[in-house]
């Protein structure tokens, strides 16, 4: 049977392995399990065993990483896995990427409150604050309205960056991209549109109220 043929099953067969050790372990030796022996399932099993008898990591962290790759959700994710494994020929389907290897993992759901199709403003502002906010708008919640600085003020929320700057802690943003651009700038910057990158990005009410652009923040 071809590699990746092969392959398929594993995720569901480590799902019901779930479920089988959660069985096993109440029925003990009463249990008979036909499928014992078959490639799949023992292979869930194991990497069950493995998971289970991780020690927990209880020490204090002394840095905090967001690595954020900009549009890199399970769909890339997966074409990047199967890519990946074909280029050094192997099976790509039950390839692993270095971040899947890691001892403890999550989903987090980014998307905006205002829209199906989330730009990455808010995408970047769910993971560095914790709330969900409207397309186009950093360092906002979504009672925000996009391109109006007055209607805006009173709806900044605090980022990580802030909160750890507030206990003493150094912070720090690298980007490939605009360090004023969205994605970098939901660390720091509060702002009714993405795009006041600079004073002369400004409209005139934002200027009229107030409003500071994302650079002038960042300095």
């Amino acid at each position: 049977m071809p590699k990746f043929t092969k392959a398929l099953p594993f995720a569901a067969a480590l799902l019901a392995s779930v479920a089988f050790c959660a069985i096993t372990l109440a029925l003990a030796d009463e249990a008979r399990i036909v499928q014992s022996e078959d490639v799949y399932f023992k292979a869930a099993q194991a990497q069950m065993q493995r998971i289970m008898a991780q020690e927990r990591n209880t020490n204090r962290a002394k840095n905090v990483i967001l690595f954020v790759g900009d549009g890199f959700g399970v769909a890339s994710m997966t074409a990047a896995r199967i890519f990946e494994g074909q280029q050094r020929g192997v099976d790509g389907v039950s390839n692993k990427l270095a971040h899947e290897n890691f001892p403890y993992s999550a989903f987090s759901r980014t998307y905006s409150s205002d829209s199906i199709t989330t730009d990455s403003a808010p995408s970047a502002v769910s993971m560095t604050t914790g709330v969900k906010t409207r397309n186009n708008v950093l360092g906002l919640n979504e009672k925000s309205v996009w391109k109006e600085c007055g209607p805006s003020q009173g709806t900044e929320v605090t980022t990580m960056a802030e909160i750890a700057k507030t206990i003493g802690m150094a912070t720090g943003a690298v980007s490939t991209a605009r360090i004023t651009d969205a994605t970098p700038g939901a660390m720091y910057a509060h702002t009714a549109h993405r795009s006041w990158e600079s004073d002369a990005d400004l409209t005139e009410e934002a200027a009229k109220n107030g409003c500071i652009d994302i650079a002038r923040q960042l300095v």
